[in-house]
């Protein structure tokens, strides 16, 4: 399992007989039962005429939030982000062009790169996950803006220690 990591936190208590250190006991505690792969980062620039297909290969049947969604505009104006998969739009008013919008799906929190921008009042809180269902792992983003995008994320492995 090279490719696979585990964030553990490992107990030690050593085992004595009569003053001889005859074996320890390990308590291994996880934040997840299951491994995660390294980090996959994928990059592209759409239209709203070209969908952005990320393949969901997890083991987990259901959603992953990305560890980060960089958005880079191409246009001003208000952004959909829509995953067909399941239909759900990310929406994000008043952007700039050239602007970078930065997602983190671990805290799930929102940031850009312009100060002046308010974005906690234009932004909808539905934050892009990648999914996948019994039937189909084929995420298709879909924009009303030309954009530049960046995703970086882990992939679910059930693969147990």
């Amino acid at each position: 399992y090279e490719e696979i990591y585990y964030n553990a936190k490992i107990d030690l208590d050593k085992i004595d007989i009569y003053g001889i250190t005859s074996g320890f006991e390990l308590i291994i505690t996880t934040d997840r039962p299951y491994g995660m792969t390294d980090e996959i980062v994928s990059s592209v620039s759409i239209t709203s005429l070209s969908p952005y297909i990320i393949y969901d290969t997890s083991d987990i049947i259901g959603y992953t939030y990305p560890d980060l969604f960089t958005i880079t505009c191409g246009e001003s104006g208000d952004l959909t982000l829509t995953n067909l998969i399941e239909n759900r739009e990310t929406k994000i008013n008043n952007c700039t062009s050239g602007e970078i919008i930065t997602l983190n799906g671990k805290t799930l929190q929102i940031s850009s790169s312009l100060p002046a921008h308010n974005i906690a009042d234009d932004f909808n809180y539905v934050f892009p996950r990648i999914v996948n269902t019994l039937t189909t792992r084929e995420n298709k983003i879909t924009t009303d803006k030309s954009c530049s995008i960046t995703v970086s994320w882990s992939v679910n492995r059930k693969v147990g220690l």
